[in-house]
């Protein structure tokens, strides 16, 4: 059986790994990311599907020869899951993403799907 306090830990830790990911997705940090990714990730958003963390991190550098401004508004968490509101300038256009990234057992991200809109 799982304690309130262990609840609340492990909520934080979420929020906080999110922060954390964020901060190396926005700083164009593939080593931190390899770090953040379980190795079986999957990146779901509107240009495809990419799964395992070599083939996610490859999407993540491609776009990370483009330079872009990432805004993350509002972080929100319910049980191994961050909802995530971010504002993405890319291009000399502003995205609005809505970012769900699920954690695994053992605190890696193992999905993120990606919204436009």
């Amino acid at each position: 059986m799982v304690s309130i306090l262990e609840i609340k830990n492990s909520n934080m830790n979420f929020i906080e790994k999110t922060k954390k990911y964020f901060d190396a997705f926005s700083s164009k940090d593939l080593n931190k990311l390899s770090e953040i990714y379980s190795d079986k990730v999957c990146l779901i958003d509107w240009d495809g599907t990419s799964v395992g963390s070599k083939n996610v991190l490859d999407v993540n550098e491609v776009l990370f020869k483009h330079d872009f401004q990432l805004k993350v508004l509002d972080i929100v968490q319910h049980d191994d899951r961050t909802f995530n509101t971010l504002l993405i300038e890319i291009g000399g256009e502003t995205l609005e993403v809505m970012d769900v990234i699920k954690f695994g057992k053992d605190s890696k991200i193992e999905y993120i799907r990606a919204y436009k809109g």
